[in-house]
């Protein structure tokens, strides 16, 4: 099994084109291009980690609900 490290962009680009081929074939767990298609995953996770952050999500604003007689209605900002 021929794996290297991924550390610049373009071993980026190539692990994603062999994770693409590989998920296509569907390989079984275990096999050969089973553990090579886990084994990429892993490093393209880890570089994506390292180059692109998932910044922490802002909190979600809980909607102004009334009840009406045909149930919930959402009241716009303006409107409270």
């Amino acid at each position: 099994m021929d794996i290297c490290p991924v550390r610049t962009e373009d071993d980026y680009k190539a692990a994603l084109a062999s994770v693409a081929v590989l998920v296509d074939a569907d390989p079984e767990p275990g096999t050969e291009e089973g553990d090579r298609l886990q084994i990429l995953s892993l490093l393209i996770e880890h570089y994506e980690a390292e180059h692109f952050p998932l910044a922490a999500p802002t909190p979600v604003v809980r909607p102004f609900v009334k009840s009406n007689y045909n149930g919930f209605v959402v009241i716009p900002e303006r409107e409270r």
